[in-house]
């Protein structure tokens, strides 16, 4: 998604309230955009919420150019490990 699309989304208030009852409904969404604005602990965040909920996207961690931007922190690297991704 382009960064364009992402500043729309923060200027209509998307993704910036608190997590919700069920971190099922689209924590892995939120945390790509959280990534994308640069809020590191918010990205990492949801991305633990659709951990403990077994999220289906995160088969996609990997692979997710934009979640880039918090790859390289040990608590994404974490999940990562925990997901026991094939070599």
């Amino acid at each position: 998604m382009p960064d364009g699309h992402f500043n729309a989304l923060r200027d209509h208030g998307v993704a910036t309230h608190k997590v919700r009852a069920c971190p099922c409904d689209g924590a892995y969404e939120y945390a790509v955009v959280y990534a994308q604005w640069g809020e590191t602990a918010k990205a990492l965040e949801w991305l633990e919420a659709a951990m403990r909920v077994h999220e289906p996207k995160l088969e996609r961690l990997r692979v997710n150019p934009f979640l880039d931007p918090v790859r390289s922190e040990p608590r994404f690297q974490a999940i990562e490990r925990e997901l026991k991704f094939p070599n």
